[in-house]
C-alpha cells in the first residue's frame, strides 16, 4: 500500500478515536484475563434491569445538555470474586464509563468505591478500562475465570508486542510475529501483528517463550510458572 494511502488510513483511524469517549479521553492499558480477575474486587455476571439518568445542569442561554451521568441497576447472576448482593447500583458517567444497555447481560469486573473514614464499601464501581463486556462476547474470559475462581492449579502467561511502526501494523501486509510457548510437554502457538497476547490453562513448570518475525528477529525467554501464577512478560518493543 502506498504512503499516501497509509497516511489517509491513519487520518481515518485518528478521526475514529477522536469521537470515541474511551479513545479520546481515557487511556486504557490492555489487561490480561488473569490480571483483570486478580486486580478486581468483584467479578460477576449481571443483567441491566434499569438505568436512571441524572438531570443535566442547565446553563441559561445554552442548548440543553444530554444526560450522561446516572445509575445502572444490575441484577447479579453468577459471582466469581467478592461478595455481591443480588442487586447492585453502579454509577455511570465520566470519561471512562461502561456503555451499559437495559436488558443486556454483562461480565462485570468491579472495584470497591469507599466513602468516609471507616472505609465502608458504598458502591461497586465499574471502569470502562476494565475487562467488563457483554456476556455474549465474554466466552474466553468465562473459561479462564471459572478456573481461577475454582482455585485450579493452572497458570497463565501474558505480554504485549509493540511494533516499531504502529501504523503499518493495522494493514493486511503487516509483519506477523509468531509466538510459541513450550513447556510441561505441551506447545502453544499464537500469531499477531502487535498488541496483547496471553496463554492460559498452563500446567506449572518451566517454559520457554519464543517470539519470531520472519528470518530477521528471534527472542527467547524462559520462565518457571508456579501453580495459579499470572506471569506478565511485559512490553517487548520490536526494532
Amino acid at each position: 500500500m502506498g504512503s499516501l494511502s497509509r497516511i489517509a488510513a491513519f487520518a481515518v483511524l485518528v478521526a475514529v478515536l477522536s469521537v470515541s469517549p474511551a479513545g479520546a479521553q481515557c487511556t486504557c492499558a490492555d489487561t490480561a484475563t488473569c490480571r483483570g480477575f486478580h486486580e478486581s474486587d468483584f467479578v460477576f455476571t449481571a443483567r441491566v434491569s434499569a438505568i436512571r439518568y441524572l438531570e443535566p445542569v442547565v446553563i441559561p442561554g445554552e442548548p440543553p445538555l444530554a444526560a450522561t451521568e446516572g445509575v445502572a441497576t444490575l441484577v447479579v447472576g453468577e459471582v466469581f470474586r467478592g461478595v455481591v448482593p443480588t442487586t447492585v447500583d453502579v454509577p455511570m458517567g465520566g470519561d471512562c464509563e461502561v456503555s451499559f444497555q437495559v436488558g443486556e447481560e454483562y461480565l462485570v469486573y468491579g472495584a470497591s468505591v469507599t466513602y468516609g473514614p471507616d472505609g465502608r464499601v458504598d458502591q461497586v464501581g465499574v471502569s470502562g478500562c476494565s475487562r467488563t463486556r457483554r456476556l455474549d462476547k465474554a466466552g474466553d474470559d468465562l473459561r479462564v475465570i471459572r478456573q481461577l475462581a475454582a482455585r485450579s492449579p493452572d497458570a497463565s502467561l501474558h505480554g504485549y508486542i509493540a511494533p516499531y511502526d504502529v501504523v503499518a501494523a493495522i494493514f493486511d501486509d503487516a509483519q506477523v510475529y509468531q509466538i510459541t510457548l513450550e513447556g510441561s510437554g505441551r506447545r502453544y502457538e499464537s500469531k499477531t501483528t502487535g498488541g496483547p497476547y496471553e496463554f492460559n490453562f498452563l500446567r506449572p513448570g518451566l517454559y520457554e517463550l519464543t517470539i519470531t518475525r520472519g528470518d530477521d528477529f528471534e527472542l527467547r525467554l524462559k520462565s518457571r510458572l508456579e501453580a495459579q501464577a499470572c506471569v506478565d512478560v511485559g512490553v517487548i518493543k520490536m526494532p
